[in-house]
């Protein structure tokens, strides 16, 4: 048995619980508290151990985590930038969070408000890239130990990367890589899953296909409508693109109603992401072309709205789920001494058809 002693002020009131007091509680010297409870210790006996836990626990002591990065250079606490606007990035930013529970680390998430962005893609590339450059600066100033990085254009934040890895600070990009082979990257080998997508299609017959891909600034859609129409024209078919922006329903219309108006005689539709498809399902409604019967359509993303849809949207599914975690699991992997210096480490993961009835031979 051992004795639990409360720690009072002279006027009645608890006072904060130091290593002192639990070391003269537990019968220890405050070396061997300190390093029980930072669970750095081996050489105490297990008994010991749970004892001075025992006694922390009961006298309410409660570990100074801005004492403890001081002495030791660390905050516990990692940056990370995801705006969580849509149904991708929150997946992904919930996988984070929990990896850095594991990890005993805290996450802090920090993005740019969204704006009104310029209609010229290198001004709105401009502006991104200061709105997430003061982000990281923020970041920083907080003495984050790493950052998880979801750029908002590919190679915009490259100057500040370099700042981070000066200071010593790894960051992990996903997604989006803002200079290959300089930091760590997971992210979707977007190559194969457009083949996936055109050779689907093809598989049902299509040859002439429509593409609504996203903006070429970002290489994951330039890729996936790149590998379409390579895809398609290699086995003798033709393909019509259009490059449209991220956009809400009502600003995704006038693209979709062109697209279709610009080859009426198409019978598929291949989107550079999911996010397109109310907008072509509504486009084709008005041009009276049923779906899959006079257009099938296949989408990119694997996103909860393609099975809420009808027909359901066949899709590329990705995994933002293992993307996080994978990424969380890195930037931990780096905080430690044994990869520090290591050179860059890249991970694509392989995204899988799921076949619905927007494409039609999918399950009813």
């Amino acid at each position: 048995m051992f004795r639990v002693m409360h720690i009072e002020h002279p006027d009645g009131g608890r006072s904060l619980v130091t290593l002192a007091d639990i070391a003269q509680a537990a019968g220890v010297s405050i070396a061997t508290v300190s390093k029980v409870l930072r669970g750095i210790d081996v050489g105490t006996s297990a008994a010991t151990r749970a004892r001075i836990q025992a006694t922390a626990e009961q006298l309410g002591y409660r570990r100074n985590l801005l004492v403890e990065g001081m002495q030791t250079g660390r905050s516990l606490t990692i940056g990370v930038v995801i705006p969580p606007y849509g149904e991708f990035t929150r997946r992904l930013a919930d996988a984070i969070h929990g990896r850095c529970l594991t990890h005993g680390l805290i996450p802090i998430f920090h993005w740019a408000p969204p704006t009104i962005r310029r209609s010229d893609p290198a001004e709105a590339e401009a502006e991104d890239a200061a709105d997430e450059r003061a982000v990281l600066d923020r970041l920083l100033d907080r003495r984050v130990d790493g950052v998880l990085l979801y750029p908002a254009a590919d190679g915009a934040l490259t100057s500040q990367v370099h700042v981070c890895q000066a200071q010593g600070i790894p960051v992990v990009a996903m997604d989006r890589c803002p200079e290959p082979g300089v930091v760590d990257f997971i992210g979707t080998d977007d190559a194969a899953g457009a083949r996936l997508a055109a050779e689907h299609l093809l598989a049902r017959g299509h040859r002439r296909i429509l593409i609504m891909g996203g903006e070429a600034r970002y290489a994951s859609y330039r890729t996936r409508t790149a590998v379409v129409a390579a895809t398609v024209q290699a086995a003798g078919g033709h393909c019509t693109i259009a490059e449209v922006p991220n956009a809400d329903l009502d600003n995704l219309m006038p693209h979709a109603r062109r697209l279709l108006a610009e080859d009426p005689a198409a019978t598929a539709i291949a989107l550079g992401t999911d996010v397109f498809a109310p907008a072509v399902y509504r486009a084709a409604q008005e041009a009276g072309r049923a779906i899959p019967g006079a257009l099938a359509v296949v989408g990119f993303a694997g996103l909860g709205l393609g099975s809420c849809l009808r027909p359901t949207l066949t899709t590329v599914a990705q995994d933002p789920e293992s993307l996080g975690s994978l990424a969380t699991d890195r930037l931990q992997e780096r905080l430690r001494s044994a990869v520090t210096g290591s050179r860059p480490w890249s991970i694509l993961l392989q995204p899988h058809l799921e076949v619905r009835n927007s494409t039609g031979g999918g399950p009813s």
